[in-house]
């Protein structure tokens, strides 16, 4: 299988798990209606379902002009993704209130930037290898904003987990966070085929998408683990008036 043919099959792939991170977000959400994870789930699964769907489409697209629309919505869900994970962590640790739609009103400003620049035509190339629609990254200064922008949001994940983290005091709850912390690492593998085959080789195989949808599905089964094991009121007065 040579790469135009390996490439197009990633690209198929990637529309078929399309459906599978929109799924695990809508049912948690219509099913744990106590959860307050619910919204968080529900906003990373169409997240990553849309970042499928945009790099998916990149690859079967016939011009540049499509395959740069079908980016931008690629984009769109990496970065909902990206403010999804930090905003679920930072609502939930011991901050002040203020501080809290402070960081929320800047770090969505920093989000909306990212996706204008790092839309932008300048940032990659994209040409054909085969029938296969393939990008090769160009040296833009929107590209060092976007790492920069990456870096700062990996940061704010560990602060904002660390702080709720510290408040928790049963251990199955503090495994929980670990659990979402380090569902982040299927991310951050899926990521560097992306990067160093660009690279390298000056073709990109849009893995990380398959990272999005992969650690959405380890945060929804840790959240569905927690839920197994909560013994809150309202799921206990759901289980009696079940039986």
């Amino acid at each position: 299988m040579n790469m135009a043919s390996f490439g197009m099959f990633l690209s198929v792939a990637l529309l078929l798990v399309t459906a599978i991170p929109a799924n695990l977000g809508i049912s948690y959400f219509v099913r744990e209606k106590h959860s307050n994870l619910r919204v968080s789930l529900l906003f990373l699964g169409i997240s990553a379902a849309v970042w499928s769907f945009g790099y998916g489409m990149i690859g079967i697209t016939e011009t540049i002009e499509q395959a740069q629309i079908f980016r931008m919505i690629g984009l769109a869900g990496v970065d909902g993704f990206v403010i999804g994970e930090v905003v679920m962590y930072l609502f939930r640790a011991r901050i002040l209130p203020k501080a809290k739609y402070a960081v929320l009103i800047v770090y969505t400003d920093l989000a909306l930037l990212d996706w204008v620049y790092f839309s932008s035509p300048e940032v990659d190339e994209f040409y054909k290898l085969g029938d296969w629609m393939t990008w090769r990254a160009l040296y833009s200064p929107y590209r060092t904003y976007h790492n920069i922008f990456i870096v700062i949001s990996a940061l704010g994940m560990l602060v904002f987990s660390t702080f709720w983290f510290r408040k928790l005091h049963f251990q199955r709850d503090r495994q929980f966070v670990k659990n979402l912390y380090f569902s982040n690492f299927a991310l951050i593998f899926t990521t560097l085929p992306d990067t160093f085959l660009n690279l390298t080789l000056g073709v990109s195989f849009p893995t990380s998408a398959f990272g999005g949808a992969l650690t959405l599905y380890f945060i929804w089964l840790a959240a569905t683990r927690l839920i197994a094991f909560d013994l809150s009121v309202p799921l206990l007065n759901r289980f009696f008036m079940n039986a």
